[in-house]
């Protein structure tokens, strides 16, 4: 209902137990929302809750992941992830989270991507799981960054890396670039006792 209620439309969707009531299993699809005018395109946070059934796939994008002024979030083998933005010029940056804890299958897991593009020399962006945090790219790595074409929010998938199976629970957007602190306390509220 919560899908609907955001004027998403949603394929390969079924419903299985999450942390936090029903969670969204995606297998080879994505709940698409449409994209919103006041979408945090200079500073904002992506959060969200994950268990992987498979290690490759997107996970989530603004935009259409590969064009310009998109970001997004995704999973490779071994468990390693990243975040990657690529701006108006087109030329992109990753921030790798290949360290501990890795997105292993069967497992729950607090992600969050961090993004501040304001070009106040303090541009930067980096990728949290369970509220550790991977390598953080500084200075000039996402500006200009404006109004994609592709006009979407994509849960489960991105253009560039596909689509996965993953379970997904308790999906927001800030309007502002959460500290790491804040990050950390969110992962305590959700997974604190429960994560491997």
């Amino acid at each position: 209902s919560s899908i609907a209620a955001n004027d998403a439309n949603a394929y390969g969707v079924s419903f299985e137990q999450g942390i936090d009531g029903n969670a969204a299993r995606i297998t080879a699809g994505s709940i698409n929302y449409p994209y919103f005018i006041n979408f945090p395109r200079n500073h904002g946070t992506v959060e969200f809750l994950i268990k992987p059934y498979t290690y490759n796939g997107g996970m989530f994008e603004s935009g259409y992941l590969g064009y310009k002024s998109t970001l997004g979030l995704f999973k490779v083998s071994q468990g390693i992830s990243a975040m990657e933005i690529r701006n108006d010029n087109s030329s992109f940056l990753q921030a790798w989270h290949d360290t501990e804890p890795r997105l292993n299958t069967n497992d729950w897991y607090h992600v969050a991507g961090v993004w501040n593009c304001n070009a106040d020399g303090n541009d930067f962006f980096q990728m949290f799981i369970n509220g550790v945090s991977g390598y953080r790219h500084e200075r000039n790595v996402c500006t200009p960054f404006r109004e994609p074409n592709q006009k979407w929010l994509r849960l489960g998938a991105t253009g560039w890396y596909g689509t996965g199976d993953s379970a997904y629970d308790e999906f927001k957007i800030f309007d502002y670039a959460k500290t790491q602190n804040e990050i950390r306390a969110d992962y305590n509220r959700y997974l604190g006792g429960f994560a491997c």
